[in-house]
């Protein structure tokens, strides 16, 4: 008698030689709420028959697919079937240096930096790391020269060409100068570009900022500034 399609057929161990195993398992129950697995029967995993099952003898499921299956050759080793990987297994493997994925979280935790003023340090920090596992186990968090040398520098080409282009696209510039002194007493000096974009959006972007080592209040700071590269 044939039983349901929907019914969970459990895999026999893989002390299992026999090739009749690759066509057969054991069928599963749940008894108030407790998966069992009944070694008592066999299912066939073509048709769904369910056979009785006496331990070490598979005379029966041999008859079963002769007379039913004789299409299938069981002359051969058998051969369990390859299960698939299951999502759990995936997940925990590590993601590629090289996978998109993995260098647009990079590439964010740059813009993080960035944004924030973060020390490149702050990718050994305790909390960001554990930050990252929690978001994504996979992702495997580059050395704090990787961001230096090579994720940092990146970013500042591709938002200088950005600028760039913006500039020489507006119709029409305003150039500010702030200057200003650090709590160490250190002076600098800020140029800001103000212009509108054809979308009517304000752009304030800063072009350079540089240490100031005369009086910052003076019109000779500004000659002198603006001769400097």
């Amino acid at each position: 008698m044939a039983a349901s399609h929907s019914i969970e057929i459990a895999d026999p161990p893989d002390t299992f030689k026999s090739p009749v195993w690759e066509h057969f398992g054991f069928p599963v129950e749940y008894r108030n709420g407790i998966r069992v697995v009944d070694k008592a029967h066999t299912i066939c995993r073509n048709c769904f028959t369910k056979l009785t099952y006496t331990t070490g003898n598979t005379s029966n499921m041999q008859a079963h697919l002769r007379r039913h299956h004789s299409n299938i050759d069981i002359s051969g080793t058998h051969k369990k079937p390859q299960k698939q990987e299951t999502f759990p297994t995936a997940f925990r493997m590590k993601l590629q240096a090289n996978a998109d994925h993995a260098q647009t979280i990079t590439k964010a935790i740059g813009v993080f930096m960035a944004l924030d003023m973060r020390p490149f340090s702050v990718v050994e920090n305790d909390g960001l790391t554990h930050l990252l596992s929690v978001l994504e186990p996979r992702y495997q968090l580059p050395s704090r020269p990787h961001f230096s040398q090579n994720v940092l520098p990146q970013l500042y080409s591709e938002v200088r060409a950005k600028l760039v282009e913006d500039l020489s696209n507006a119709k029409f510039i305003a150039l500010t100068t702030d200057g200003w002194t650090s709590r160490a007493t250190q002076s600098f000096m800020t140029i800001t570009a103000h212009y509108i974009t054809d979308n009517w959006v304000t752009k304030n972007p800063v072009l350079q900022t540089r240490a100031v080592y005369e009086s910052h209040t003076s019109d000779q700071v500004l000659i002198e500034y603006s001769k400097r590269p």
